[in-house]
């Protein structure tokens, strides 16, 4: 067979071959062109419906899918007993090939590859109905000489009932999940997770499974990544695509401040060796400071991959014995400790106090006083928002104070954000908590400026497009907005400037910045503060209806009505994811 369809198409090799056909490099001889040529052969045995079926679906999905990364379909057409599927050709080698012939490549070029599947994925999946691939494999990505990958081969793909695989099995062995397998669960979005997992393992270690000596290659964050996604049960991977992108991103973060603090210290290496013609004790001192930097930042890297958390503290101390300065360190222990929402009492303890030894923040003060207002920042909403309570009030206060107090390294909205913090930790320090002013500045506070200072955070939920620091850090605002309202609706309301229209107003825009918090990822955050607002908007209506009788004071959670401090409300003390 050398030429098709007439003599249009020329066969110049063949690329591939099944079970049920074949795949050619053909040259279109009236548009001079490369194409792809798939031959499908169903014969007249048992099998030939589900031949035909998995072909029609392939023609099927492609064509609604138009997709930059997914290959056109030219042309269909029969030719004696074979189906013919022309489609556009994708210059490059598989992964699957490229693995091969070059070897497994580097975590920093799989976290690549893993994104641009992931962004790819994420598309095909927020179709109606979701098209899942369901054959996720090395051998089925393309990789572009430019870099770009392209998805090919979707026979086993479904994009409506996935009864429709009946006792069909889909998928390749090694790369399929084990729903694949069993027909015991239907297959999701979470199978495409399994298979992209697998495939991202292949290219980091030549081979679908995980080896024993994986930690010596690749960092934790990696394998744990990976670990999630290839779990066996559907429920213990990523929920969808967004997810996983999220995560990969996070990893892409500590990738880019590894290779930027490597960068910057050979470029600093050079520039000694400049000056060494011109001060050579200058010199000297300069490359036992560097010398040291590049110790620390070791230390780091132990740090973040290590499992244990008393051995990740004593590598964090190791790296603030030996550059204090170094504001890698400090981001680091924010990206461990506090970034991932799990802030508890015991580790606030601890990093407090590795911090305190050998006065590492009197060092980073004086030697990098941006790099220390922006981590006592990160401190304070850690205290404050995940600790929460009286405690992590009071400690989030003093951290806030300390980050003002440098007078550079944070924006003018996280300045203002701190301010007013700091303001609300001295409400519940010396008023509301204790049922009565107990400030000793005599001035007497009411519950009239409190609703004020609250709605200085209202505007970064009010203004998404001009003020919004970030989506989290006006998540927080959001949060602590509703939840005060909810706690103090009836102190609120005896304040003859606060009606409940004021009151009802304000949480009708928390409530819509919570209806557009966009992506499943943001899905438990929209349950929670919408969950809040409903529960505040009872409670004002309540207390409107009865007049403020304490007896129908409704506080979510507690039957008595009554709040004592923040470690009893229902946020669970303010630990917000």
């Amino acid at each position: 067979m050398t030429k098709i369809l007439g003599g249009r198409y020329r066969v110049l090799d063949k690329i591939g071959e099944g079970g049920t056909g074949t795949v050619f490099l053909v040259f279109d001889e009236h548009l001079v062109l490369k194409r792809v040529l798939k031959m499908i052969r169903p014969g007249e045995g048992p099998g030939r419906e589900i031949i035909l079926g998995q072909f029609i679906r392939e023609i099927h999905n492609i064509r609604k899918i138009r997709h930059q990364a997914v290959p056109r379909i030219i042309d269909v057409f029969t030719e004696e007993d074979s189906l013919m599927i022309i489609m556009e050709w994708i210059p490059g080698k598989t992964l699957e090939e490229y693995v091969r012939e070059s070897g497994p490549a580097s975590e920093d070029q799989v976290t690549g590859w893993g994104l641009q599947l992931a962004s790819i994925l994420k598309d095909l999946h927020g179709r109606n109905p979701p098209l899942l691939h369901l054959d996720l494999k090395p051998a089925n990505i393309i990789l572009h000489p430019s870099g770009k990958l392209y998805l090919i081969d979707f026979g086993a793909a479904l994009g409506g009932d996935v009864h429709a695989m009946g006792e069909t099995y889909l998928g390749t062995p090694a790369y399929a999940a084990p729903e694949q397998y069993t027909g015991e669960i239907l297959p999701d979005i979470r199978t495409d997770i399994y298979g992209l997992g697998r495939t991202l393992t292949f290219c980091l270690f030549g081979k679908p499974g995980i080896p024993e000596d994986a930690h010596l290659r690749v960092s934790s964050f990696f394998l744990s990544f990976l670990g999630r996604c290839t779990a066996p049960c559907p429920g213990d991977r990523y929920r969808d695509m967004g997810d996983l992108e999220a995560a990969l991103g996070l990893i892409r973060g500590r990738q880019e401040r590894k290779k930027a603090a490597i960068g910057r210290i050979k470029a600093e290496y050079l520039v000694w060796g400049l000056g060494a013609l011109f001060c050579l004790l200058l010199l000297g001192r300069c490359f036992v400071r560097e010398s040291r930097e590049t110790e620390a930042l070791r230390y780091v890297e132990y740090a973040e991959e290590s499992v244990k958390p008393d051995e990740k503290l004593s590598f964090y101390r190791s790296a603030l014995k030996k550059a204090p300065w170094k504001e890698e360190i400090y981001q680091s222990m924010t990206d461990v400790y506090i970034l991932p929402n799990h802030f508890s009492s015991g580790q606030a303890v601890k990093l407090v106090s590795l911090l305190r030894e050998n006065g590492a923040l009197s060092v980073l003060r004086t030697q990098n006083p941006g790099a220390y207002s922006r981590f006592c920042y990160e401190l304070g909403m850690g205290f404050f928002h995940q600790m929460g309570g009286i405690g992590g009030r009071r400690e989030a206060g003093t951290w806030f104070s300390r980050a003002l107090g440098t007078g550079n390294g944070l924006s003018p909205e996280q300045k203002e954000k701190a301010a007013c913090y700091v303001l609300i930790g001295e409400y519940h320090q010396t008023f509301l908590d204790y049922g009565q002013d107990e400030s000793s500045d005599g001035a007497r506070k009411s519950y009239g400026e409190f609703y004020r200072l609250l709605k200085r955070l209202c505007v970064y939920y009010r203004e998404p497009g001009s003020i919004r620091e970030d989506e989290t850090s006006s998540w927080y605002a959001a949060f602590e907005v509703a939840m005060e309202i909810r706690d103090y609706a009836g102190h609120f309301l005896e304040e003859p400037e606060i009606t409940e229209e004021m009151l009802l107003d304000e949480l009708k825009a928390v409530d819509s910045f919570a209806s557009g918090l966009a992506g499943s990822h943001n899905l438990e955050r929209r349950e929670r503060l919408t969950a809040l607002v409903a529960e505040a908007e009872k409670a004002v209506k309540i207390l409107e209806a009865s007049d403020g009788e304490e007896n129908l004071l409704y506080v979510a959670g507690d039957s008595s009505g009554s709040v004592s401090d923040g470690e009893n409300r229902s946020d669970g003390g303010r630990s917000i994811k």
